[in-house]
C-alpha cells in the first residue's frame, strides 16, 4: 500500500485497478429524515437514529486510467452535487457554505485550461 501523501488515493486505485486488475465497489447511502425536530438539518452535531439506506453501488472495472489523456480530461471535469433535481440537492448551512467553493473551484479549473 502506498504511503499517505498528496496522491494517496490515486496510487491506491492504480495498485488496485491497474496492477492487481481488481474491481472496486463503493456503496452510496442516505439517511431519511423522519422528524425535523429530532433530526435537524441545520445542526450536524445531532446524530440521526434512522438507518443508512444503500441507494446505489458504484462499480469500477479493472482498467488503466492513470494516463496523460485521462488525467487531462479529469482536470477539465467539473462536479457539483447541485447538478441534480431540486429534491436531491444538498441542504443545510454547511452545504450552503460549500456551494460557492464548488463554483470557485470550477471557475479556477476552467480558467487554467484556457
Amino acid at each position: 500500500m502506498p504511503a499517505a501523501g498528496p496522491d494517496y488515493l490515486r496510487e491506491c486505485l492504480v495498485e488496485h485497478l491497474t496492477r492487481r486488475q481488481l474491481t472496486a465497489s463503493f456503496d452510496f447511502c442516505v439517511q431519511v429524515q423522519q422528524d425535523p425536530v429530532t433530526m435537524p438539518i441545520e445542526d450536524p452535531t445531532v446524530p440521526w437514529p434512522t438507518p443508512e439506506v444503500r441507494v446505489a453501488i458504484l462499480t469500477i472495472a479493472p482498467q488503466t486510467f492513470d494516463t496523460p489523456e485521462h488525467n487531462r480530461r479529469c482536470e477539465e471535469t467539473v462536479f457539483t452535487p447541485w447538478h441534480a433535481l431540486a429534491v436531491h440537492q444538498p441542504l443545510g448551512g454547511i452545504n450552503r457554505a460549500r456551494r460557492p467553493v464548488y463554483a470557485a473551484g470550477a471557475a479556477l479549473r476552467a480558467a487554467s485550461h484556457h
